[in-house]
């Protein structure tokens, strides 16, 4: 299913938990060996109450993403 359809869906099926922010974020793919794969839902960025757009999915391009500190003590 394209992008864009799986958006529309989750819109149409989902309109209160679906925010507007599209396109989705890049998926994150690193350099060295897979450590952990991370399910769920990716969270919302909130600014001054609104929700912006992250580039990578939990912010995984930023060493200092409060999604991924608590993951990176584990490996």
């Amino acid at each position: 299913m394209l992008e864009q359809k799986i958006f529309t869906n989750l819109k149409k099926d989902f309109p209160n938990l679906i925010s507007n922010i599209y396109p989705f974020p890049e998926a994150h793919v690193g350099k060295d060996k897979i450590k952990a794969i991370i399910l769920g839902a990716d969270p919302t960025h909130i600014v001054d109450g609104k929700p912006k757009p992250l580039k990578k999915v939990f912010g995984l391009d930023q060493k200092n993403s409060p999604y991924w500190r608590s993951i990176q003590k584990i490996f």
